[in-house]
């Protein structure tokens, strides 16, 4: 079914079919009690090789210049910030959700991250895992969506990337230990979308060294997309159906005004800032890392700025949240 759903968006020009595809499957064999729970170490491993997907399609030279763009990711990391602080407040006061709960299911430092730290202030996890994979998922569909609409092509590599047969086995091999060893990082180094990170970083210096061959093949490639599809739609259980039935309108609403608030300061800051469009959209997604950085990816989108702005924002989110917690829910309890 999930190959089904991914050939037919990637037939009518669909960006990252295979992500949306697997992920919608997942959601619906989950939500009827039928789930594939990934493993963990797969998951991260997933992460990484799109990591290093990323790191050797980057245009190397460009990042000795990257401090010039560094205002433009500031910028894009700080839309969805002010975004959700507007969201946060006006929840809490209108009493739509639990105000532990609007707190971090509101704040866009990752979903795995705010879902701990939610736990670890005593506000309900299942309410705040169904507020961020909810995210996730709106975003991904409608980050593929907008691509479309702004002409960006269904294929979600080079066509030069494409001709699989020629990919020498010993590539293979490089990226699954490269992805193996993120993994390893990221658990020694808690980092948010650690392993994504640590496979883009270990990616640029595979590529810098010039290391022959190294390329991230094409079934590789599909079968990490593929993964963390399902990973991210089998999230979606059937306690979801029940948190949905008593914060269904918190949750929906929360989620369509964070991204249209988003989406509008973008459009706005595209137009002062005489950035490109897309750029600035991906780069302020809320959520769905993956589908930001794959239709970049595919679309030209400067993925410089694009992974700045989405690092630099997690890292302020998960830094500050604690902080901001305690102020902010102590003042409420009072």
């Amino acid at each position: 079914m999930s190959l089904i759903v991914a050939s037919v968006l990637h037939q009518i020009g669909v960006p990252a079919s295979t992500l949306i595809g697997f992920m919608v499957s997942a959601i619906a064999f989950a939500l009827v009690g039928k789930a594939f729970p990934i493993p963990s170490i797969l998951f991260g491993m997933a992460q990484a090789t799109l990591g290093q997907l990323i790191a050797t399609r980057l245009d190397l030279p460009s990042l000795d210049a990257l401090y010039q763009d560094i205002s433009y990711a500031l910028l894009s990391a700080l839309i969805p910030a002010i975004a959700a602080s507007i969201l946060i407040g006006w929840s809490i006061r209108k009493r739509l959700l639990p105000p532990g709960a609007a707190f971090f299911g509101i704040s866009p430092g990752g979903a795995t991250a705010m879902t701990i730290l939610a736990g670890e202030f005593g506000a309900d996890t299942r309410v705040v895992a169904a507020m961020q994979y909810t995210r996730v998922v709106v975003c991904s569909m409608l980050t593929t969506t907008a691509a479309a609409l702004l002409g960006v092509s269904g294929t979600m590599l080079p066509a030069q990337a494409m001709a699989v047969e020629h990919t020498p086995p010993l590539s293979t091999i490089i990226v699954l230990s490269t992805a193996l060893f993120s993994v390893v990082l990221s658990r020694i180094i808690k980092l948010p979308a650690g392993p994504l990170l640590f496979g883009l970083l270990l990616g640029v210096l595979l590529t810098s060294a010039d290391l022959h061959p190294y390329t991230v093949p094409v079934p590789v490639s599909a079968v990490g997309l593929a993964l963390i599809g399902l990973s991210v739609g089998g999230r979606f259980t059937r306690d979801t159906i029940h948190i949905f039935r008593k914060y269904g309108v918190g949750i929906l609403l929360n989620t369509m005004f964070l991204i249209v608030l988003s989406a509008l300061i973008a459009l706005i800051a595209s137009n002062v800032f005489d950035v490109n469009l897309l750029t600035i959209l991906l780069a302020s997604s809320p959520g769905g890392v993956e589908a930001a950085v794959l239709v970049g990816f595919a679309g030209g989108g400067d993925m410089n700025i694009i992974i700045s702005a989405q690092v630099i924002r997690a890292f302020t989110i998960i830094l500050i949240s604690p902080l901001l917690a305690h102020l902010l829910l102590k003042r409420d309890v009072s």
